[in-house]
């Protein structure tokens, strides 16, 4: 923005004996202004809406993964073994998302794995439905396992859901251009003014936490973990 109102200042400046004063220009600033306005608002509430959503996930994903890993520990010992160490292997993927050095290369094999954990899960549920014994206790294992599973997949498709890259080009290029227009009306004014570095201070201010919400997991400001926290730290897995 400082490159394109310096450059329509000079450029401008050096002309404007020759065209003269465009007497339109002060109004297509403003209603450039009103526009650049209009997208800022527009992007940063669709950028806090989408992280906003994401921290109601994660809390939904850790609420229905406490109520699995719980009904779990209230089995009969037979089915506690094989379910429990499944449903920690579930909290303990969640914690692999949280580590500093996760990257979204590893994101598919991680992925993967957690699948895997999903479809071994499933399995044993459908042996306990074949048990009689245990047949009455499988019914609300199965809801809790099947909740957590959707909650889980609604988290990952919230941590994918981002503000579309052509809105935010449009931002960018709208803040560019009424940069550019700013500069030209203060070459035909003769002078330059030192506030429109406040007024591209402010935009661009706006513009990097737009986009700093766009990063759940890096950045400045962070999705909000503390529940999948919690409930590690209530289930004894050191953090």
């Amino acid at each position: 923005m400082v490159a394109f109102w310096q450059f329509a200042y000079h450029w401008h400046r050096r002309h404007a004996g020759e065209r003269g004063q465009d007497g339109g220009s002060n109004f297509l600033d403003e209603a450039t202004l009103a526009i650049l306005g209009l997208l800022l608002a527009f992007t940063f509430a669709a950028a806090y809406s989408k992280y906003d959503n994401r921290n109601a996930k994660i809390a939904e994903d850790a609420g229905f993964l406490r109520t699995f890993y719980y009904r779990c520990d209230l089995l009969p010992e037979h089915w506690r073994r094989e379910l429990l160490p499944l449903a920690r292997q579930s909290v303990e993927y969640r914690l692999e998302l949280l580590k500093p050095d996760f990257g979204l290369e590893k994101f598919p094999a991680l992925d993967a794995k957690g699948r895997a954990t999903e479809k071994q899960t499933i399995e044993v549920i459908k042996r306990m439905n074949q048990d009689k014994d245990a047949a009455s206790l499988s019914g609300p294992v199965t809801d809790a396992c099947l909740a957590a599973i959707s909650a889980h997949e609604t988290r990952i498709s919230a941590g994918k859901d981002h503000v579309p890259m052509p809105v935010v080009a449009l931002l960018v290029l709208v803040a560019s251009i009424s940069a550019f227009l700013l500069g030209r009306s203060q070459a035909y004014a003769g002078r330059t003014r030192r506030t429109t570095i406040t007024l591209i201070v402010l935009v661009c201010a706006i513009i990097y936490v737009t986009m700093d919400l766009e990063t759940p997991l890096s950045g400045l400001i962070q999705t909000d973990q503390t529940p999948i926290l919690r409930l590690a730290e209530n289930i004894g897995i050191k953090l």
